[in-house]
């Protein structure tokens, strides 16, 4: 996705059009991948949570990226000029990382091919993978990450949103429909410092769900379908089809086996009722 030209969208007035850009390159569905460890009371948690038709969204704190939400640069030269305070950016960007609620998942069209994405957050097959479908309106949450060698300059990004605020706040405006939608879009440009990435994270094709912490620690989402592990416990993979079957619309449920006598590494998926 060019989030350069989704961003002179909006800067411009187009957020419906912006939206509508950045919601054309959200795929129609998306998996996560959960680990089943030695830990048995996380083990019941995700269960739960499964069970329950929800994900669980983590504060940036909890990521396992050293620098998570750390994108954004700024051009002091540039600020100071314009009359900005380097140090009151970086502060008002520091904020905001502790008031989103994030969850990451893989928009990865071979999802059983994707091997290191079972290993690394399935720990090695002995998890899961759910599959989730996306409505509009989980869509217009969505944003796909971004890789890149390099980072970005936060001074339009940042600016642009704090500009908004003060104007409607000096002027005392009325927030109707339309401003409302438009500083919506605005502070969803500030939570794209946490969808840049180093571009050596591009394997795993990451589409994150970003929401203000306000809406609270889960969001409903039910599973399409559930991939069971190689190595999953038997205790485990029993427990996912039995919830499975919970949903109105039973969900189904996969076991990835590996194909034996054969030269290339390959997954297949054998149903589970």
């Amino acid at each position: 996705m060019d989030y350069e030209k989704y961003f002179n969208l909006i800067n411009i007035g187009n957020s419906q059009e912006a939206l509508e850009y950045k919601n054309a390159e959200i795929p129609d569905v998306v998996y996560k991948y959960y680990s089943l460890t030695d830990d048995e009371k996380m083990n019941e948690q995700k269960l739960r949570t499964l069970e329950n038709g929800k994900v669980y969204l983590s504060s940036l704190a909890g990521f396992n990226d050293p620098f998570e939400g750390n994108s954004l640069i700024f051009d002091n030269e540039k600020l100071a000029k314009a009359g900005w305070s380097v140090d009151f950016l970086e502060k008002f960007v520091s904020e905001l990382k502790t008031h989103v609620r994030i969850c990451c998942f893989s928009n990865a069209k071979e999802k059983q091919q994707n091997m290191p994405m079972w290993a690394y957050y399935a720990n090695n097959h002995k998890g899961y993978c759910v599959e989730y479908k996306l409505d509009s309106k989980l869509k217009k949450q969505m944003y796909p990450v971004s890789y890149d060698e390099k980072r970005s300059s936060g001074n339009v990004l940042i600016t642009s949103l704090l500009n908004e605020l003060v104007k409607i706040s000096q002027q005392h405006e009325d927030i109707n429909e339309n401003t409302d939608e438009y500083l919506t879009m605005l502070s969803y440009m500030s939570y794209l410092t946490f969808t840049c990435k180093h571009i050596s994270w591009r394997h795993e094709r990451e589409i994150r769900l970003l929401l203000p912490d306000v809406c609270g620690d889960y969001v409903d989402m039910q599973p399409e379908k559930i991939y069971v592990g190689m190595q999953c416990e038997d205790r485990y993979m029993k427990e996912l089809l039995r919830i499975s079957k919970k949903f109105e619309k039973n969900c189904k449920v996969y076991k990835m086996d590996g194909i034996g006598n054969d030269f290339n590494h390959f997954l297949l998926e054998r149903e589970l009722k």
